[in-house]
């Protein structure tokens, strides 16, 4: 019983991402801007960032969690290098939907779910930072009971060890996020750190 009050506690919390700290109103307009290009469907980097951009209104409101997995499985058909990446991000709005629904075992389901799947994807892509602070922050906001601090932990120090050469792959932004997450999580040391932000 204690478990189950854990499991709905915790997807309770407003968001598993950290990222939400963005404006609504922004990131509305940057998707209105997507959907206004010419041809954005069949643009694999639009699609990427429209759904990332989902992904995190998803954190606060339901409504935008299926228009996000469409974004990742439509990336899995236009880039198909890309698949880990999109399969990432799928498992963590698998593990949003613990937050919607109401049933306690379908919160366990979903949460179970989209660890083992995140945990496929960092087997896959062991040194991609995208897919190691997906899974990072999941692990960071799951109750104790899971046992997924150490995943956190690991992950963490394995983005500080790959940062520097992932660092052109991404936005200023995105990248001052993973550093402004790993930071708070006090999980790694001040060498690490330094290391991060080289």
């Amino acid at each position: 019983m204690i478990k189950i009050f854990l499991i709905i506690a915790v997807f309770s919390v407003a968001g598993l991402i950290s990222a939400y700290s963005r404006d609504k109103k922004n990131i509305l307009q940057r998707i209105a801007q997507i959907q206004n290009t010419p041809n954005y469907l069949k643009n694999s980097d639009l699609i990427k960032e429209l759904g990332i951009l989902l992904y995190y209104l998803s954190t606060e409101e339901e409504k935008y969690l299926e228009q996000s997995k469409t974004c990742f499985e439509g990336l899995k058909i236009l880039k198909p290098e890309c698949n880990t990446v999109a399969d990432a991000y799928l498992a963590t709005l698998t593990a949003l939907q613990a937050k919607y629904t109401m049933w306690p075992i379908n919160k366990l389901s979903y949460a179970n779910t989209a660890l083992s799947q995140l945990d496929k994807c960092v087997q896959k892509s062991p040194n991609n930072v995208e897919i190691l602070y997906l899974r990072a922050t999941l692990c960071h906001n799951l109750p104790t009971l899971f046992n997924r601090k150490s995943t956190a932990i690991q992950d963490c120090k394995a983005i500080c060890k790959y940062m520097k050469e992932s660092k052109a792959l991404y936005n200023t932004d995105f990248v001052r996020e993973i550093i402004a997450f790993v930071k708070s999580t006090n999980y790694v040391s001040s060498s690490e750190i330094e290391l991060l932000e080289s």
